[in-house]
């Protein structure tokens, strides 16, 4: 009985090259398409950066395929939901901005240095 057990659970994870282990049969897979909702920011820079962390928002910028970078900003609770639900990382992401729709897929997320929580992230558009 341990043994069917043990052979449940390893199915259902998998080990990246880093070491992070996520679940493939939670509620997040690879295959999976996240909506994020956001809002097109208005200036760019560090100090804008921090205006928009105060107000509870996360700065992003999309970019790639040979279009110009679009920065935007995705609400705070929304991604630490999602990062804690697991396969965050890996998953397909559909961000809407307006009348504008983004595909693209994480290609960096900055952290805190202390409380370990997202600050910026960057999304590279899906071809």
């Amino acid at each position: 009985m341990l043994k069917e057990w043990v052979t449940e659970k390893l199915i259902s994870l998998y080990r990246t090259p880093g070491g992070d282990i996520y679940y493939i049969n939670g509620e997040l897979s690879m295959t999976e398409v996240i909506t994020l909702e956001a809002e097109l920011r208005e200036t760019a820079g560090k100090g804008a950066a921090r205006a928009d962390r105060k107000k509870g928002l996360i700065p992003i910028v999309v970019y790639g395929n040979k279009q110009p970078a679009v920065s935007l900003t995705v609400n705070f609770n929304e991604v630490l939901r999602l990062l804690n639900k697991g396969g965050f990382k890996h998953a397909n992401f559909e961000i809407k901005a307006g009348k504008e729709t983004y595909k693209a897929k994480l290609q960096a997320m900055q952290l805190h240095p202390v409380r370990h929580q997202p600050i910026h992230m960057d999304f590279l558009r899906a071809a």
